[in-house]
């Protein structure tokens, strides 16, 4: 089985298997200056310039969205995620709380997501406040 993402903005997707790996790219401004080597990850957590978008979708005239696609693996999870969900939580917290081990049904899913969401919360963030999993068996 595959997957295919298609993707504009700072909306991430991620796979959980062994340990979390992203598999889109933002369109932003400290993405880019990430990827040209002027800002380290850590940098860019603490830019004011973050949440500056390159494109995305209702704001831009025109956008040119990137394409992911590869073969899904057995026993993953794989998420969706709006920026507000991964801004005040690391991706350690989110790996201990929807890795495979513990996302086994779909209350389990359903109350490791929502856990998140309310430390998201708890930690004041202010945006949306998005995800979504798929777990693979």
């Amino acid at each position: 089985t595959r997957y295919y993402i298609i993707n504009v903005g700072d909306t991430r997707a991620y796979e959980m298997y062994d340990g979390i790996s992203a598999l889109t790219k933002d369109h932003s401004v400290v993405a880019r200056e990430v990827e040209l080597g002027n800002l380290t990850e850590e940098e860019a957590e603490n830019d004011p310039r973050r949440s500056v978008l390159l494109q995305c979708i209702g704001a831009s005239d025109v956008v040119y969205p990137d394409v992911f696609f590869g073969d899904t693996k057995k026993d993953a999870v794989y998420m969706l995620c709006s920026d507000g969900f991964r801004h005040l939580i690391s991706k350690e917290e989110i790996y201990a709380n929807l890795n495979p081990s513990v996302m086994l049904n779909e209350d389990m899913m359903r109350n490791n997501m929502l856990g998140l969401i309310e430390l998201n919360k708890q930690r004041q963030e202010r945006d949306n406040i998005t995800v979504l999993t798929v777990r693979t068996f």
